[in-house]
């Protein structure tokens, strides 16, 4: 039905946003409005590391963006329509709590939508793959083939052309991906929420870096 990843993806966040997280589930107990951000979505690397089972999600939020947008990829390791999907809704609570880390309001959402596990590591319920596997029947074919690195060594079934007893995937030309600018991190000492970008974009900032929360007062930790 959809060309794109990119068309796939934002289609099924609509669906989510409507059958999983709705706004029973996503309004705090004392009925806050929580209002969606902007958002786009893509299928791409994490920045996070290379490694073929590091950074399968992650949500980069506004203040990374030049227009104020939060940005969303799903790795190109993953390929399984309804992990892609159970994937997304862990990164779209980050993108609605975007200072809470995976403290007490993401957990909370998280278990209400059907994710388990550790939390910074979710996956889906047996019931909520069942909800899942229907929504992803609604969008068809996830139009993505599943990307992998000379030596690598992925969970589960090895890719095509693999090898099923070792679990190395097919070698690709080219080997590793050249290594691009390298981000860090910065913690805020005050609410926790967590910026990240090039070094020399921190040295720019004059004194200790403050938080980019107008209503926190607490300074930013280089990692």
């Amino acid at each position: 039905m959809y060309k794109t990843r990119e068309e796939w993806l934002a289609q099924g966040f609509k669906i989510i946003k409507s059958e999983i997280l709705t706004k029973q589930i996503i309004n705090n107990e004392d009925n806050n409005k929580t209002v969606w951000p902007k958002i786009r979505i893509a299928c791409g690397f994490s920045g996070t590391g290379n490694h073929l089972n590091s950074g399968i999600g992650v949500c980069w939020y506004k203040q990374s963006s030049t227009d104020s947008t939060t940005e969303i990829f799903i790795s190109p390791v993953i390929d399984q329509p309804t992990r892609v999907l159970d994937i997304l809704i862990h990164e779209l609570i980050h993108a609605l709590r975007p200072t809470d880390g995976h403290r007490a309001p993401f957990k909370r959402i998280a278990i209400a939508a059907g994710l388990t596990g550790k939390m910074t590591s979710t996956v889906a319920t047996p019931e909520l793959v069942k909800k899942l596997k229907v929504i992803a029947k609604k969008l068809g074919k996830y139009p993505h083939a599943r990307m992998a690195f000379a030596g690598g060594k992925p969970k589960g079934d090895s890719p095509k052309g693999g090898d099923p007893k070792t679990g190395d995937s097919p070698r690709i030309a080219g080997g590793k991906p050249k290594q691009g600018t390298r981000m860090v991190k910065a913690e805020c000492s005050g609410c926790g929420f967590i910026l990240r970008a090039s070094r020399s974009r921190f040295e720019q900032m004059q004194g200790k870096p403050r938080c980019v929360d107008s209503a926190c007062s607490g300074t930013l930790t280089i990692s």
